[in-house]
């Protein structure tokens, strides 16, 4: 019914003087059941018997299979944390099956940190700037996940840092900027990385570094020449800045309250930018601003006397793009 051998099922069960006799009438060692497991699967997911596991190994069973599951006999072999068994199965050249697909999957070897499958991947002659079904290439995956060396090895192997193909038209570094990955930024950047690159949206790194609250990366990507996207989008105003720039609000910094958040909007008067703040009565708020996310100035603290407040630049129109935040003061 489930498509099982009489090897199988003494497999299941752990009867190695049975298995032994099977073998040496030659049953099939490496014959699948209907959910794709062989012999070795069975021992290694159901009794862990490692004098079973090695009569299969010696007569030549695959520890590299993959079930229907897309598992191996490692991969029950670890979720049932049998040591010994692990070992044995690392010793005869044993993976898991993530290890199996990152071998022949660039986009999963780098979006699961798999930098050797990486290498091999790329030694094979694989494509480094393939795109998936979406576009998306194993650098944008290692850089949205974290992981640097993946990075490294791709980039080190002229992985297009400025590829931008996918469905959203984001690049490397918008990724980067994306999940705060400062380093993999730097590196982008030093390998060549549009700092300036617009996505699908016109939104910069830097755009979505501050939508997503990545203050540290925002700042990289400030001293590396980053711009807004509406800056890039406006005229210039014949002294190399942009015409009519807009303020930026950053609140990643209102960490200090309980029970809710703190809502921040952009208020832009006839005589500048402002910020409406709702948060909590009593609370007390340091407003900062930056021009260049490195150097804060502090300008006012109010006192949130009715939950809202609604506070003006004291300095007016500077002609020039601010940043705001707001810190809880105790």
């Amino acid at each position: 019914k489930g498509g099982y051998t009489a090897l199988h099922l003494a497999s299941k069960k752990g009867h190695v003087e049975v298995a032994k006799v099977l073998l040496e009438a030659k049953a099939a060692g490496a014959a699948a059941s209907k959910s794709g497991k062989t012999a070795l699967h069975y021992v290694a997911n159901y009794n862990g018997n490692l004098d079973l596991a090695k009569l299969l190994l010696d007569a030549a069973a695959d520890p590299n299979v993959l079930d229907k599951r897309k598992k191996t006999p490692l991969d029950y072999a670890i979720s049932h944390k049998n040591n010994a068994l692990v070992e044995l199965l690392l010793a005869k050249g044993a993976r898991t099956g993530k290890e199996l697909r990152a071998e022949t999957d660039i986009h999963y070897a780098a979006a699961n940190g798999y930098a050797d499958a990486v290498k091999r991947f790329i030694e094979n002659g694989g494509d480094v700037n393939a795109g998936d079904k979406g576009g998306y290439t194993a650098l944008q995956y290692a850089a949205y996940n974290g992981y640097i060396e993946v990075v490294r090895v791709l980039v080190e192997n002229k992985a297009d840092v400025n590829d931008s193909a996918n469905k959203r038209k984001k690049s490397a570094l918008h990724y980067a900027a994306q999940k705060g990955r400062k380093e993999i930024a730097l590196l982008l950047l030093d390998k060549g990385a549009d700092v300036n690159a617009l996505d699908k949206a016109g939104r910069t790194a830097l755009d979505i570094a501050l939508r997503y609250r990545r203050t540290e990366t925002g700042e990289l990507l400030r001293q590396r020449g980053g711009k807004l996207g509406s800056e890039l989008a406006k005229p210039d105003d014949g002294e190399g800045g942009n015409a009519d720039p807009q303020p930026l609000i950053i609140d990643d910094e209102l960490d200090g309250l309980t029970g809710g958040g703190v809502v921040l909007t952009l208020l832009l008067g006839p005589e500048g930018p402002g910020l409406s703040i709702l948060g909590w009565p009593g609370e007390i708020y340091l407003i900062e601003s930056s021009s260049d996310l490195g150097g804060w100035i502090g300008l006012d603290e109010v006192t949130n006397d009715g939950g809202r407040i609604e506070w003006a630049d004291p300095r007016g129109d500077l002609g020039a793009v601010q940043f705001y935040r707001v810190r809880v003061l105790d």
